[in-house]
């Protein structure tokens, strides 16, 4: 009765079971580490890691040999992020004409009250992306100053890689800062 157990697709031989322990033990730190890198969140990068470990066990199970475990976990794992990323960004609530509360020009009590305080708010932002000179740049610092938004989102809205978001951002704060104080 166990030798039929153990032949059946979905249960290994205790030797292949210790095997693929080993072997997960040897690749989940270095996914985590990977996608920990990748976006700056450990519970994420815990929750893909998981995906590459599962994807293993499945490929295991199923007798694939690999030539590299951690080249297959790898590739598992940067896809189940990719996917995150894809849902994340359909899901992403896009700016209004409003601005956000922590953003907003207005007083946070009556005794504060300035009517003009909303188009002065409107009018620094538009001498800013006249600083700035660049629509990509501005988007960016835009996004992250005003709006709140992560460089990882960013990059996802824009299409490109979190370091040219870095960049960009670095490019308009510079720029930025040389408006006059008034």
């Amino acid at each position: 009765m166990g030798s039929k157990a153990a032949s059946t697709p979905n249960r290994l031989s205790p030797e292949l079971e210790a095997d693929l322990e080993r072997l997960l033990r040897e690749i989940r730190p270095s996914l985590v580490r990977t996608v920990f890198r990748i976006s700056r969140d450990h519970c994420l990068a815990e929750d893909m890691a998981q995906e590459g470990c599962i994807a293993v066990i499945q490929a295991f199970r199923s007798g694939e040999k690999f030539r590299s475990p951690l080249a297959y976990a790898t590739t598992a794992t940067r896809n189940a992020l990719n996917s995150y990323f894809r849902l994340l960004r359909t899901k992403m609530e896009k700016p209004t004409e409003e601005f956000p509360e922590f953003a907003s020009p207005w007083p946070r009590s009556r005794d504060e009250y300035n009517p003009a305080a909303s188009l002065e708010y409107l009018e620094m932002l538009a001498a800013v992306e006249k600083a700035i000179g660049n629509d990509r740049q501005f988007f960016v610092w835009e996004h992250t100053h005003v709006w709140g938004f992560t460089g990882v989102e960013i990059a996802e809205e824009l299409n490109i890689s979190t370091a040219t978001v870095s960049k960009d951002l670095t490019k308009a704060t510079k720029k930025a800062s040389k408006i006059p104080k008034q």
